[in-house]
């Protein structure tokens, strides 16, 4: 994977900016370790660049040609005790202080008529206790150089990239280096969702197919039912509760069938069972069911028809 990551020149009163520090020390090859524990590193390609503190720094790698699969910026922050993931780049100039080049801005538009900006990665899926920086998560990257570079590249490359944006505290370049490891590890390893699904059958040995209703993601969609594996739950246990919760159904859940996994940001992976069922679901995420042998036609999840077509379910 091709990373760039960018720090900032020292600005104001601070002689030096542990964003720059961090940057330059980064070598050019990094195997990421999965903070999961699933799967093996992932070796990145590492690419740095250094921004001027004005007008020109923050539109360079916005303007930038070459592709990258993911863009870092780091910041300084000098108010805060721990790294902070930001989330939202704001579409709003509100300078503090004078930029490196004497731009002060007050309450303008970065781009005029946009909307605010949020990150392309999915940081609230991320298990971040699996690391060992103390991160926090921010929804406010302040209206300075940082937001504004921020939001110019989101902008820019938002859709093409994953983009981040991480503030550092003053600290050592060691310790900066430690949490860029850390986040790196967290950006490029996608977090895991487990979830767990029924292939449900009525004493006649017909399917139960569930259609997704319009406030729900993926909506119109349809799917064998089943839900988040919390803490402490067996999948077993888990499709239980959610069968009571979602169906009103309270049922013995059979042997586990098999686990499939699809990767997109997260890692999801479906731990399927069987159960057989004696009475009629009751909806309230869903809004149209059907029950029956052959349902291919159906417009199913992606990873719903491929568990069900090789179990020749459908």
């Amino acid at each position: 994977m091709r990373v760039l990551v960018t720090g900032f020149e020292p600005f104001g009163d601070n002689p030096i900016n542990i964003s720059k520090q961090v940057a330059l020390a980064l070598p050019r090859e990094i195997d990421v370790p999965d903070p999961y524990g699933h799967s093996s590193s992932v070796q990145c390609a590492i690419e740095t660049l250094v921004l001027s503190v004005d007008e020109v720094g923050s539109k360079l790698v916005a303007n930038l040609e070459k592709e990258f699969d993911y863009i870092i910026h780091l910041g300084l922050c000098e108010t805060c005790d721990k790294p902070r993931i930001e989330s939202k780049a704001c579409n709003e100039l509100d300078f503090r202080i004078a930029d490196n080049s004497g731009r002060k801005i007050s309450g303008e538009e970065i781009i005029k008529g946009a909307k605010d900006l949020l990150t392309t990665l999915p940081i609230k899926k991320w298990d971040s206790g699996l690391v060992k920086a103390d991160l926090e998560f921010s929804e406010d990257a302040g209206r300075y150089l940082c937001n504004e570079t921020y939001f110019r590249t989101l902008y820019a490359k938002g859709d093409q990239c994953g983009v981040l944006f991480v503030h550092l505290p003053n600290s050592e370049t060691s310790a900066g280096l430690s949490t860029f490891i850390d986040v790196l590890s967290l950006v490029v390893h996608p977090p895991i969702i487990d979830v767990a699904a029924g292939l449900i059958r009525n004493a006649e040995g017909d399917l139960l197919a569930l259609r997704r209703c319009s406030t729900v993601p993926h909506s119109g969609k349809w799917e064998i039912p089943g839900g988040r594996i919390e803490s402490g739950e067996t999948s077993g246990l888990a499709l239980k509760r959610e069968l009571q919760e979602e169906l009103s159904l309270d049922v013995e859940v059979g042997k586990l069938v098999g686990i499939w996994e699809e990767s997109t940001e997260v890692r999801l992976r479906l731990h399927v069972h069987e159960v057989i069922v004696d009475k009629e679901p009751q909806l309230s995420v869903h809004d149209q069911i059907r029950w029956g042998t052959n349902l291919a036609e159906l417009d199913w999840l992606d990873i719903d028809r491929r568990l069900l077509e090789e179990l020749n379910a459908i």
